[in-house]
């Protein structure tokens, strides 16, 4: 949500895309009980991101707010940690449930600038760029391939 500079009006940026990540890495899993494991592990992503463009004008042309935000890179390199814990069933099946974070320092996703013009003159002009850093939660089922064939 990025806020106008007007009272009331707001501007909902809707920046949903589509992320490929390309990852590589190591971890090491300890066993906290005879059918429970903790893994930590460290990882690098590389992500393949489409270019988002987004152009919005809200309000009437004598108070007018206008919004606009790109994408700056369309890929970028991430440093990954992750943390999981893998139960382990009876029918030697497991359930994990395990979480990443996506940190770049340097990969600036959005950038914008949202301004009030009235007729031609432009004012209270700010402009922002928003940092691409991600968390993922994830659960997983695997199955034992052995006990269904």
């Amino acid at each position: 949500m990025i806020e106008g500079l007007n009272k009331n009006r707001a501007f909902l940026i809707d920046h949903n895309y589509i992320n490929h990540t390309a990852t590589i890495g190591a971890g090491y899993s300890f066993n906290l009980k005879k059918n429970l494991d903790l893994s930590l592990g460290m990882g690098s992503g590389l992500t393949f991101t489409k270019k988002v463009d987004i152009y919005a004008k809200k309000g009437e042309i004598t108070d007018q707010i206008t919004a606009t935000n790109s994408s700056l890179k369309s890929g970028n390199v991430y440093l990954i940690p992750e943390i999981s814990i893998t139960l382990y069933l009876r029918n030697e099946n497991t359930l994990t449930f395990g979480s990443r974070y996506f940190y770049s320092l340097n990969d600036q996703f959005l950038e914008g600038i949202i301004q009030n013009s009235s007729s031609n003159d432009v004012s209270n002009k700010t402009s922002f760029t928003t940092l691409n850093n991600q968390l993922s939660i994830y659960l997983c089922y695997g199955f034992n391939l052995k006990k269904l064939f």
